[in-house]
């Protein structure tokens, strides 16, 4: 017995395929060339963002450990390289459990907590835990890298004398 249900072919339509395929390509092509000046636009503004971080004349944490609770994994490293460029050590808790949260705070000098932080339980953990092991803690608005520098360049360190 032969097969009745058998497509019936359209006498355009391999030349349809070919046709979306090669726009296909050309999308394809199109987006990964915008994919790489993306990435070349975002290498030269982190690049500016150095730059901009090594002209100005930044406070010396002298080796301060500062805990961020409710970074966006995202936004650690930016973090991190402001922290370090002011010679200091960044802490972010190793998960989003509590204790991990209380470990960090423990572990640190100074601790910072976002206003728009996704997880408040965190940062609520951050705050009791503050209290606890008699740690500063300081609010920033938003999670923006501009908002952690700007707040790290009005931190009054002590220098013990020598």
């Amino acid at each position: 017995m032969t097969n009745t249900h058998v497509f019936p072919t359209h006498p355009n339509q391999p030349k349809h395929l070919l046709s979306e395929n090669r726009r296909l390509k050309q999308e394809l092509q199109a987006a990964k060339h915008t994919i790489a000046e993306l990435k070349a636009q975002y290498q030269a503004l982190e690049e500016d963002y150095l730059h901009v971080l090594d002209s100005q004349q930044p406070p010396n944490l002298n080796g301060r450990k500062i805990a961020y609770v409710g970074a966006s994994p995202e936004l650690v490293k930016a973090y991190k390289a402001i922290v370090q460029h002011y010679h200091g050590e960044l802490i972010t808790p190793e998960s989003d459990r509590i204790e991990a949260v209380c470990d960090a705070v423990q572990q640190a000098d100074e601790v910072f907590c976002p206003d728009d932080c996704p997880n408040q339980a965190l940062c609520h953990a951050a705050r009791s835990s503050c209290t606890v092991f008699n740690k500063p803690l300081r609010t920033v608005e938003n999670s923006s890298p501009q908002l952690l520098q700007e707040k790290l360049s009005h931190i009054e360190i002590e220098v013990t004398p020598s």
